[in-house]
């Protein structure tokens, strides 16, 4: 693999100092390598020192930013990326992630082990041009540097002078269309030396010292692609001095050790004094309002080691290349057991043959990695992904430097149980190996030899509530080696987030057989959803009043029942775009609206009835919703290309949300002018219609904002775009209705959703889904339709 500046790649990086060939119980690999090597994260203090000195390291990374929809672009392949190229990319407002694809991709120069200083890049005036003139705060693209070898330092300074834009680089970007993504992206944990000494004052005397040389697409490249420019946990006041290359160039007498150690106690006293009112990098546990909780331990020195008394040490971390050594920015290195901290064990760890047939971690299922997880006891089947919470947790013991051998963990009985009996993949525990100490290698052959399980083990599982989560998991690809460390995060589950309270009990005996109550749990988790519910915020304001629906204040008649009708859900997070059913909601070519009998009650409780029972009547294209190919064209209708068959994929997914010049409509010259990216397949139009609140007018419209046939004919002929919302009753101008609904509907391919409510929400990428009634025969149906963000 290339490493920065190198004609010999990254070279020997991984160790297997403990061999079962050699008698071990198991195989344990160590590896070494600069923290820019491979898919990796730079953070500001890669190129401002006064950053890199205030703490501002890859663990104060945003991991909501590091997380979600991103946007894949191709850049012209004979540029560079400069203010020009990026005008011509035309990347919407709204975006906020986007990986760029170039020339690199092509000559395949990630997979070349010489370094190859023609490499694609930004230019200062593109990466300028980006940050005064886009949304975007995360970059990333297929090399080793966003920067091109030209315009190194001063595109890096562009980038990260705000703290406010990660780069992510040397991306794996080849056979994967353009267009939008979900991208996850976890560097890991790795505080600076700077702010870790600031609690530790009295330490500075140990911790100077001489340091000489020695040195579902996956994106990520193959090896032990780590994840960013932390520092050095040793500061190195009598080091060689390093060049980019990382020769030395000269050395500190050593008589000058005491001196220089006095200095450096100065030095860390004057700054915490110097930056008390000034930079603060926030270290977060939790992301996106309580949603995201990190579940990784964070790396320091006194991180426990297995079976070791003195922690991960000084010397996992050093700081090969310093700006305040005259390099043009800090370049960090790793050095640690493949087993510390957070990380994942493959079956080659305890079964050599596996070893030897290269079963590492870079063959474990990303699918199995990714998904629901649930903390039950008895788990039920059908559960692929557990994580236990133990008296580990309790007792804090991945917080304390020594290794404790009375850790809680599986004993072999336990392991062989799971196995046989439940449906569990996944299992995850927290402290550093899931086997108890006295059963340890029993247990792990009872869970690997199949091969299907993956261990994650050191997981930080305080502060958060047992229940479903999303997980997402992602080790560095590696070959030919079995553990890695890991980044982890959990989310609440959307919509339905509740809580099954469990936890491992705490067991007097080895007799005790304690099985929690599965339907005490169960009611805890009514009763928290219940209280949920009550406590929820009331009815949207902004939102008009409508005739025939409660507004939700007290009556001359208040029972203390006031219904909550929301606009926007998960803490503003969800936004429904479907319009509410009224009476008075617009009706094609009518002045009356939907009118009254829209909805009865056929069966009434008042009128004796056991039940209420409604019916409804009106077109199937009120309100929001979808037309089928057979609304415009009869031989579509005769064969049976009804709402039923159209495509959920297409009805679900990422979204672009796009804002049309207000005085027209959606004609050729408007759609030129949007300049919609290649790859983006679901657009929704908010035009005029909204400013002007044509949803919540009785009379029929017919001035309203829609496509024209040359604005249909050219998204058919020159984009990607297979749905398309807009915010009126048709996505056609009124007088090119039928024409321009022939040529988007003609082909089968594209579907379309009218009548959506657009407003109140920003531009951008969201994820939408939209689900029609199945109406068999139908050419249209209502739908309920929202925006994720």
């Amino acid at each position: 693999m290339p490493a920065f500046e190198s004609d010999d790649g990254i070279g020997q990086f991984l160790w297997l100092p403990k061999s079962m060939k050699n008698g071990s119980l198991a195989n344990n690999s160590e590896m070494k390598l600069p923290t820019h090597t491979g898919t990796h994260v730079d953070a500001p203090g890669h190129v401002f020192d006064h950053y890199f000195d205030a703490g501002f390291d890859v663990d104060t990374l945003d991991l909501e930013v590091l997380n979600g929809l991103a946007l894949l672009v191709d850049v012209p392949r004979d540029k560079n990326i400069t203010a020009e190229v990026m005008k011509f990319l035309n990347i919407p407002k709204g975006v906020r992630r986007v990986l760029f694809r170039t020339l690199n991709t092509d000559r395949r120069l990630m997979f070349r082990k010489e370094f190859d200083s023609s490499y694609v890049g930004f230019m200062r005036d593109g990466a300028k041009w980006l940050v005064e003139n886009t949304d975007i705060k995360l970059v990333g693209i297929d090399y080793l540097s966003v920067a091109a070898y030209d315009d190194l330092l001063p595109s890096h300074l562009e980038f990260l002078e705000g703290r406010e834009i990660i780069l992510v680089e040397a991306l794996k970007l080849d056979n994967i269309q353009p267009g939008l993504y979900n991208v996850h992206c976890l560097p890991l944990r790795q505080p600076t030396w700077q702010l870790y000494e600031r609690y530790r004052i009295q330490n500075c005397l140990k911790r100077v010292k001489v340091q000489s040389g020695n040195r579902i697409h996956t994106i990520s490249h193959l090896s032990l692609s780590l994840s960013l420019s932390a520092t050095e946990l040793a500061f190195k006041f009598q080091p060689p001095v390093f060049t980019m290359n990382g020769s030395s160039t000269g050395h500190t007498p050593h008589l000058l050790l005491l001196p220089l150690c006095c200095a450096a106690l100065l030095y860390l006293l004057a700054s915490v004094a110097a930056d008390d009112d000034v930079l603060r990098p926030v270290r977060k546990e939790v992301y996106g309002n309580g949603k995201i909780f990190d579940i990784t331990h964070r790396y320091v020195p006194d991180m426990p080691g297995f079976d070791f008394k003195d922690g991960l040490g000084d010397g996992f971390l050093r700081l090969t290349t310093s700006m305040k050594n005259g390099s043009v920015c800090n370049f960090s290195e790793l050095k640690f057991s493949v087993h510390s901290g957070t990380h994942v064990d493959a079956p080659g760890h305890v079964f050599d043959h596996y070893f030897d047939a290269g079963f590492d971690v870079d063959t474990l299922d990303l699918e199995v990695l990714n998904a629901e997880v649930m903390k039950l006891l008895n788990i039920p089947k059908g559960v692929r992904r557990v994580l236990f919470r133990t008296l580990n947790t309790d007792r804090r013991l991945m917080f304390k430097k020594e290794f404790d051998t009375s850790y809680v963990g599986f004993m072999k009985d336990g392991a062989k149980w799971l196995v046989e009996n439940t449906d569990i993949k996944l299992v995850g525990i927290d402290y550093l190996s899931v086997a108890a100490y006295d059963d340890l290698l029993p247990s792990h052959l009872e869970f690997l030899e199949g091969r299907e399980i993956i261990l994650v083990e050191a997981l930080k599982l305080d502060n958060i509530q047992p229940g479903l989560h999303n997980v997402h998991c992602l080790p560095l690809r590696k070959s030919n080696r079995f553990t890695q460390s890991n980044q982890f995060s959990l989310s609440g589950k959307n919509l339905s987030d509740f809580s099954i309270s469990t936890k491992v009990p705490t067991m007097k005996n080895n007799n005790t057989n304690h099985r929690p109550n599965l339907f005490l749990s169960l009611y805890g988790a009514l009763l928290s959803l219940l209280a949920s519910i009550a406590a929820s915020s009331p009815a949207d304001l902004a939102y008009p009043s409508v005739s025939g629906v409660d507004s939700g204040h007290c009556s001359l008649h208040d029972d203390g029942l006031h219904p909550v009708r929301k606009e926007v859900y998960g803490n503003g997070r969800i936004f429904d775009i479907t319009h509410r059913y009224i009476a008075d909601m617009p009706s094609w070519d009518s002045q009356d609206g939907l009118g009254d009998e829209y909805l009865r009650l056929p069966s009434s409780m008042k009128n004796g009835s056991l039940y209420n029972a409604s019916e409804m009547k009106f077109s199937v294209h009120s309100g929001t919703h979808v037309d089928a190919p057979g609304h415009v064209f009869d031989h579509y209708f005769d064969a049976g290309f009804d709402v039923d068959t159209l495509d959920l994929e297409l009805l679900n997914g990422a979204a672009l949300l796009v804002d049309v010049p207000r005085d027209k409509n959606i004609t050729a010259e408007v759609m030129k002018s949007l300049n919609i990216p290649k790859g983006v397949r679901r657009v929704l139009f908010r035009t005029l219609n909204t400013d002007r609140r044509l949803m919540w007018k009785k009379e029929f419209d017919t001035s309203f904002a829609g496509l024209t046939k040359d604005g249909a004919k050219w998204l058919v002929e020159n984009t990607d775009i297979k749905l398309i919302g807009t915010d009126y009753l048709s996505v056609a101008a009124y007088v090119e209705a039928i024409p321009a609904h022939h040529v988007l509907l003609k082909d089968r391919d594209i579907i379309l959703v009218e009548g959506l409510k657009l407003v109140d929400v920003q531009l951008g990428m969201y994820s939408l889904h939209c689900l029609p009634l199945r109406l068999l025969g139908a050419e249209g149906s209502p739908t309920r339709c929202i925006l994720i963000g």
